[in-house]
């Protein structure tokens, strides 16, 4: 599932790969900025995408999951809402 994700933010502008923490800030600095990242893979988790946002003077993370839907693979932040692509969430 991820390398389907990973092959549609291949050529998105907000779309930054795998970035160092310190990175992070220069990119996303001001209030509202956004990005998408890619987040290492940990011990039982595969790579997944993740919207990260400047609010107020905090960045913060929201991971990007996939869910299999009736007929299709979703990606949702919260559970509820869903979108067939990762940009068509964030947007």
């Amino acid at each position: 599932m991820y390398y389907a994700c990973n092959q549609e933010l291949q050529n998105e502008p907000l779309y930054h790969g795998a970035l160092p923490i310190e990175d992070i800030g220069a990119l996303v600095a001001d209030q509202g900025d956004f990005l998408i990242r890619e987040l290492e893979p940990e011990e039982g988790r595969a790579p997944m995408p993740c919207l990260t946002v400047r609010l107020k003077s905090q960045l913060k993370d929201y991971p990007i999951h996939t869910v299999q839907a009736a007929d299709a693979i979703m990606f949702t932040i919260d559970g509820t809402t869903k979108a067939t692509t990762v940009v068509g969430l964030v947007q």
